[in-house]
């Protein structure tokens, strides 16, 4: 898994300018925040808030397809932004963000709605608190800290945990069998989920409680 991590600068700034493509110019001349990856990613967040909107009125077996869709899009925008030359700290900070609010919206409402299991809703929950926090003390102390491979394994299986519980849930009336079949599926994909997310919190944990290097004094 290529996890498209990125500089401390912006890609457009590691070469000249004059090499610039179009997609570069964009992004140099309004500080990073035009660009192809933001532009899914913002897309993709729309996307989502649709579906759970859809989920939350009742619209369900649209709302799940929307909400996919979303999140869908959330394996490309990395991707894109590597192939083009335009990844930057303000991106990875727009992808993170919308995938925590996509999260927060998505456990609430399937929660109001009752589709998912209360422990899963929990579970799901606390991990994403833990990994929320250790990333901000981090950041605060200074330490340059990414998305792990366990941490976007983690957000993969919870969000395939929370479709299966969803469209279980969601056909149980009509098609019995079937939903237990999927119900079963989406606890054994919520432990996958909560097995990478315990990696994943370790390493952030990690990473935020990690002694910084000795900052060197100038003589003057």
């Amino acid at each position: 898994m290529n996890l498209h991590r990125v500089d401390k600068k912006p890609d457009w700034e590691l070469i000249d300018s004059e090499d610039h493509t179009s997609l570069q110019r964009i992004a140099a001349s309004t500080s990073g925040l035009v660009t192809p990856g933001n532009a899914i990613t913002i897309t993709g967040g729309a996307l989502v808030a649709a579906g759970l909107t859809d989920i939350y009125n009742g619209n369900t077996y649209r709302g799940i397809a929307l909400t996919t869709a979303g999140r869908f899009a959330d394996l490309f925008d990395g991707m894109v932004a590597h192939k083009t030359g335009t990844k930057s700290a303000k991106g990875e900070a727009l992808d993170a963000g919308m995938d925590k609010l996509a999260a927060i919206g998505a456990l609430g409402i399937l929660a109001v709605k009752e589709l998912v299991p209360i422990q899963a809703i929990g579970l799901f929950g606390a991990q994403n608190v833990v990994n929320a926090v250790a990333t901000a003390i981090a950041k605060k102390r200074g330490s340059e800290i990414h998305a792990s491979k366990s941490g976007k394994l983690n957000t993969v299986y919870q969000w395939v945990s929370l479709g299966l519980f969803t469209l279980s849930k969601s056909i149980e009336p009509q098609f019995n069998g079937a939903s237990k079949i999927l119900e079963a599926a989406a606890y054994g994909t919520e432990v996958m989920a909560l097995g990478y997310g315990a990696v994943a919190s370790a390493g952030y944990i990690k990473d935020a409680t990690a002694k910084l290097p000795e900052q060197t004094e100038d003589i003057a």
